[in-house]
């Protein structure tokens, strides 16, 4: 977490050219224990709303069935007003270690 702050603090600090601050939002962390989600021993969790992906007109939102979705979402689509939110239970993926924005990137040298 202390890598989370720092980062925070930086983002907190810059201005913008207009010397107005940037504006940061925070997005809390799922709860992620394994009593709140499947399969408690995989060692790749990773539990993140940042994993949404913007489309045309769109963002598809990272759910997780927990409390914190409803809250996230709502975040989103603040961030995004005029967009539609599209929740995505994204549990399994969430359990690989993935995300939604991380899979709907293009992989070099694959032919098919």
């Amino acid at each position: 977490m202390k890598y989370f702050r720092r980062t925070l603090r930086s983002l907190q600090a810059v201005r913008l050219r207009n010397n107005e601050p940037l504006e940061v939002e925070t997005l809390e962390l799922p709860e992620s224990g394994p009593e709140n989600i499947g399969n408690s021993d995989s060692k790749n969790r990773c539990l993140s709303y940042a994993g949404f992906y913007i489309a045309n007109g769109a963002v598809l939102v990272p759910q997780f069935n927990l409390s914190r979705d409803a809250e996230a979402s709502n975040l989103i689509k603040r961030a995004f007003p005029g967009r539609k939110i599209i929740p995505i239970d994204s549990t399994a993926l969430g359990y690989k270690g993935g995300s939604i924005h991380g899979i709907t990137q293009q992989w070099q040298g694959i032919t098919y």
